[in-house]
């Protein structure tokens, strides 16, 4: 899979769209290729709409039911930030981030937190904990401001 272009490797290995994301771009190379969803198209990285995922796959001749997943099904984790969550079906946090389509910042960082706290080499429990409550605080900041917003305009 190391020689096919970033958008034929994510129309080979995603079999469905699941994100409620409109563009996506690769990282890594090789056996470490991995598709990221984002919501806006931009040149860095260069990003790829769903509609030309959808036409590579017609290309290729795939149809909606192949699955041909690399990211998946594998036997050990891609990084030491992947977890196991099914037999053979490793994520990390950016992974669920993403399947809960979380786009705020603050929270982003909150869920890093609360996924591992004391645990991801840096600071300890408390710690964590604490910057766990900064983080909600911020969030709860950041919805307010938008909701004033929208109720202006």
């Amino acid at each position: 899979m190391s020689d096919m272009t970033d958008l034929e490797f994510a129309a080979r290995t995603l079999n469905k769209w699941t994100s409620a994301r409109n563009h996506f771009w690769v990282s890594g190379k090789g056996a470490t290729r991995e598709i990221r969803f984002c919501a806006t198209s931009c040149e860095e990285p260069k990003t790829h709409s769903r509609d030309e995922w959808q036409a590579e796959r017609e290309r290729l001749g795939l149809d909606m039911s192949t699955n041909t997943s690399a990211l998946i099904n594998t036997s050990t984790p891609k990084s030491k930030y992947h977890r196991q969550i099914a037999p053979g079906v490793w994520v990390d946090v950016y992974d669920v981030i993403d399947a809960f389509d979380v786009t705020c910042p603050a929270l982003q960082h909150l869920i890093k937190k609360a996924l591992a706290p004391g645990r991801r080499g840096h600071k300890d429990t408390e710690q964590d904990l604490r910057d766990i409550i900064v983080s909600a605080d911020r969030a709860l900041e950041l919805h307010q401001t938008r909701k004033s917003l929208h109720e202006e305009a």
